[in-house]
């Protein structure tokens, strides 16, 4: 599966973890906040390759949550095999 994620115009967290929910077709128990994010990415078991675009635009907005989000994503990908992210910006 191949998931584009762009971050660009996302203005709460509200919205971000349901746009993240969406592109990933996370279960509706899915807790919108980062240990919920990390434990969703783990499970992937096909293959997934993620496109990052916006992330200048996260940081901008999200700052250090933008941060630890973007390495939530990087360390699940060092942890899961089934899962990898490219990050354009």
């Amino acid at each position: 599966m191949n998931i584009v994620l762009d971050f660009s115009g996302i203005s709460s967290r509200k919205e971000l973890h349901a746009y993240i929910k969406e592109a990933f077709r996370f279960p509706e128990y899915y807790g919108s906040n980062l240990d919920a994010l990390h434990d969703c990415l783990s499970e992937i078991s096909e293959p997934t390759e993620v496109t990052i675009y916006g992330k200048q635009a996260l940081l901008d907005t999200f700052d250090q949550y933008g941060d630890t989000l973007l390495q939530v994503m990087r360390s699940t990908a060092h942890e899961n095999p089934h899962f990898s992210i490219e990050i354009m910006d």
